[in-house]
């Protein structure tokens, strides 16, 4: 069994990204993780990234816009918060 320790995989894999492939000699992934001390997730591991380029044009376009302030909701994972019962950004913002 080997076990690997990753940084910073919620803003972007960026430890993940440093780690030497050719040095891990498992063919198989568990993927753990955590929103705090008391739970543990259980899943497979994967993940993408791509990079597009592609020439734009911007139109200017004159449009009546509104500034919505959603505050004083709890933080925290999000996985972890949907099917609890508690208001967060996510679940509002369908409404």
């Amino acid at each position: 069994m080997e076990c690997v320790f990753t940084v910073q995989e919620e803003t972007g894999l960026t430890g993940a990204e440093k780690i030497d492939v050719s040095m891990l000699e498992s063919r198989l992934v568990i993927g753990l993780d955590s929103s705090g001390e008391s739970e543990i997730y259980v899943s497979s591991c994967g993940g993408a990234r791509a990079v597009l380029n592609r020439d734009v044009t911007f139109e200017e376009k004159v449009m009546n816009t509104v500034t919505v302030a959603i505050t004083g909701l709890f933080g925290g994972h999000s996985v972890a918060r949907l099917t609890k019962n508690v208001e967060m950004l996510t679940k509002l913002q369908v409404y």
